[in-house]
């Protein structure tokens, strides 16, 4: 995040750049989980790595209450908190598709086995 969207810089570190590092840590660990869940078989497992997708979407998107900078106009405010939320929502719709395909699944193979 801190290379493609730059926080504020200046002699002293801007709350931005605090919010910044807490979303990179975030969309790592959604980046991981989505790679675990590539590896999985078992549904409840696959489920499991969904909901905490999820749940890093959501987290995602109010990571920006964190702090950003007062004015409306810096760049911090005008592309990387807006990135941000985007990306969180991107994430909290594909885990949920997944997930919402995972339930689907469980029950067509449920009504097959009657």
């Amino acid at each position: 995040m801190n290379s493609f969207l730059k926080p504020c810089s200046g002699m002293m570190r801007m709350k931005c750049r605090t919010t910044t590092d807490i979303a990179t840590v975030v969309f790592s660990l959604s980046l991981a989980i989505s790679l675990l869940t590539c590896l999985f078989k078992k549904a409840k497992a696959i489920k499991a790595c969904g909901i905490i997708s999820a749940l890093l979407g959501i987290v995602l998107i109010l990571v920006p209450f964190v702090g950003s900078c007062p004015s409306a106009s810096m760049m911090c405010n005008r592309h990387t908190m807006s990135a941000i939320r985007i990306g969180g929502a991107i994430i909290f719709l594909i885990a949920a598709v997944s997930l919402i395909a995972v339930f689907l699944k469980k029950e067509v193979n449920n009504n097959e086995n009657r």
